[in-house]
């Protein structure tokens, strides 16, 4: 590992976009081009603990059932002779915790605040070398604890949603502020997301569904500020990056994979984004699942330019068909 002391601070549904509206001042800018590999959590932390890709680790979808995997980042920590420790539910799957000595297990929506009161402090303070990493859960719906009220009227909904998630976002930065102070300046401190949250964008809300750009751009951040800002990374960059000290870019293609629903009851889910084109599939059931956008004319992904297609099924999946060999052509996937 390439510190002694390692804190992870994994902030469940913080988008990029929110990190400069709330934790930019605290921080400082993340890196500007770190992207999650699927719309919900399970996914992405085997990613971020494998340096895998989904259909490498094989963990593709909410509440997996995999009991565990090899060489996971709390395993190679506990193997270079660092106390380790997690928080965690009691339902996820066994690679959250496997390496770790200490496992705190909270309410599922508790996270660091469900942590009994002195176990970080006195676990920092009697350890030389540790590996901590936390979820941060205040951006996970229900915002900083707020109930939903899914019965209120779109513009309401909007309003309330936003609102405490913006909220949510600030406490997010205090509570990160209070972890790194614990952990002292000698720590290499990072915050990163598992994945980002639609607010009212595209007609959806949460991380059920879709791979829009608000749920797969995350922020990044490192205390050592080391990371070349113009590479282009996932998630399975971090393993390569507290291990060797280089996070290696990707290159194009990104990919992105997942599950619409929970336990396959829907259908998959899956995205590739070559520079400026990203091509989205979503689940069969979904009567307008292939979308194509171009984000450099259009970041907030609301000119499907696959909504040219025909509507009739055959024709439709013809054309997608010649449109998908006009882009390999092109070099685009």
């Amino acid at each position: 590992m390439i510190a002694d002391k390692i804190l992870l601070l994994v902030c469940d549904c913080l988008r990029y976009d929110h990190w400069d509206k709330g934790l930019l001042a605290t921080f400082g800018p993340s890196v500007p081009n770190w992207y999650a590999v699927s719309h919900c959590s399970d996914p992405n932390f085997a990613s971020l603990y494998t340096g895998q890709m989904p259909d490498e680790h094989g963990v593709v979808m909410q509440e997996a059932k995999e009991a565990a995997l090899p060489n996971t980042l709390g395993q190679i920590a506990k193997k270079n002779k660092m106390a380790t420790l997690t928080i965690g539910d009691r339902r996820a799957p066994a690679f959250y915790w496997a390496g770790f000595d200490v496992h705190a297990f909270t309410h599922p929506r508790a996270g660091v605040a469900g942590l009994p009161e002195g176990l970080l402090p006195d676990f920092m303070r009697l350890h030389d070398r540790y590996f901590v990493a936390l979820r941060v859960l205040d951006t996970h719906e229900p915002y900083v604890g707020a109930p939903l009220y899914p019965e209120l009227r779109e513009s309401n909904r909007y309003e309330t949603e936003v609102a405490r998630y913006k909220e949510a976002v600030r406490s997010t930065a205090e509570t990160c502020e209070r972890l790194m102070a614990m952990a002292g300046k000698e720590a290499l401190v990072i915050i990163t997301a598992d994945h980002g949250q639609l607010l009212g964008e595209h007609g959806l809300w949460s991380h059920t569904s879709g791979m829009y750009e608000e749920l797969l751009h995350v922020p990044f951040w490192s205390s050592r500020n080391d990371i070349n800002p113009r590479g282009v990374y996932q998630h399975d960059s971090l393993l390569n990056y507290l291990t060797h000290g280089t996070a290696v870019s990707h290159t194009w293609p990104l990919r992105f994979q997942g599950m619409c629903g929970r336990n396959g009851r829907v259908g998959w889910m899956s995205a590739v984004r070559h520079r400026e084109i990203k091509i989205i599939q979503n689940a069969p059931k979904d009567p307008h699942g292939f979308h194509v956008f171009d984000l450099g004319r259009d970041p907030k992904e609301e000119n499907d330019l696959a909504a040219a297609l025909p509507q009739a099924p055959r024709l439709r999946r013809r054309a997608q068909t010649q449109l998908l060999e006009r882009l390999r052509s092109l070099g685009y996937t």
